[in-house]
């Protein structure tokens, strides 16, 4: 089961949502969009939770500062996991 979950992460859109989100700096558009952090947890994917949990919790508190920052990290971990998933589908 994990494992087909796993690789229907490939099609989330909850990353690309979320960028869009903060590309448009709106505050309420961005809480709507921190759904990635709740795949990342249920699929183990801890590092990129980590990132993702980060940029969730500065949101919720109503504060843009900082975000772009800390979406870099959640983009370097969300390709990161993407770029394993691939290799995993491909040979499975």
């Amino acid at each position: 089961i994990i494992k087909k979950f796993a690789i229907k992460f490939l099609d989330d859109s909850s990353f690309q949502n979320l960028k869009d989100a903060l590309a448009g700096k709106n505050l309420d558009v961005h809480l709507g969009h921190t759904h990635i952090k709740g795949v990342c947890v249920n699929l183990g994917f801890d590092k990129l939770y980590e990132a993702s949990s980060k940029i969730t919790e500065q949101l919720r508190a109503g504060k843009l500062e900082g975000c772009d920052e800390m979406f870099k990290d959640v983009e370097k971990e969300y390709e990161m996991t993407i770029s394993v998933l691939k290799e995993f589908a491909e040979q499975n």
